[in-house]
Order: C-alpha cells, then structure tokens, then sequence
C-alpha cells in the first residue's frame, strides 16, 4: 500500500510538470515568452518576482492590491538569472519533491507506530 502511494504521489507529481509548472507560474505552455524565474514570499500576500519577458528579466513586487516594477535587470543580470532558474529547475526540484513525500512518509509511519 506504502509503494501504491508512492507510485501515486509521482505520477501526480510528474504530470503537474508536464502540465503546467514545467514552464513557470502562470505561464499559458512550455512555448509562453513569458515566465517567472524566482519568487520570494515576504509577508501576507506580498511576494518579490524575477520575470522573465522575452529577453529581458525584471523584479516586481507583487501584493493584493497591485503589481511593482521595482528593477530592469541588466543583459549579464537577466543571463544569470536564467542560467540559476534553469539549473535549479533541473536539480532542485525532484530533490524537493523526494524530500517532501520522504518527510511524509516517515510521518504517516510515526503516527501508525503511536497509535
């Protein structure tokens, strides 16, 4: 049952990807000009960004009410940011998500020992 539920979560897990957040958050398909490299939550509904739109990379904050631009990366800034979003695309993100189902795994497996 443990590996039915495993086998479960990746599926989910890979079709999400393939689906929609392979690109980006809000992204309209894997072919969009238009995506979000990097988001930093800082508070209750407030977010920083790095878009990148076309070729070019901008921070924008992002709250309820609107949406900022705070700064136009430079050319060497925006190539940076693409080449971290990708590397962190390719690498990161399987960790994460093997690290998050391992967490839950080992929980689920605390809790039916104790009770």
């Amino acid at each position: 049952m443990l590996l039915c539920t495993a086998g479960i979560l990746f599926l989910a897990y890979w079709v999400t990807r393939k689906i929609g957040l392979s690109g980006g958050v809000g992204t309209a398909g894997a072919g969009s000009r238009m995506r979000v490299l990097d988001r930093l939550s800082i508070g209750a509904g407030q977010s920083l960004l790095v878009v990148q739109l076309g070729e070019q990379c901008f921070v924008l904050g992002v709250s309820k009410e609107q949406i900022s631009l705070i700064a136009e990366l430079s050319e060497e800034q925006s190539q940076l940011w693409k080449k971290a979003a990708a590397a962190h695309k390719a690498d990161a993100a399987p960790a994460a998500f093997f690290e998050t189902l391992s967490r839950k795994l080992h929980g689920r497996d605390n809790q039916n020992k104790g009770g």
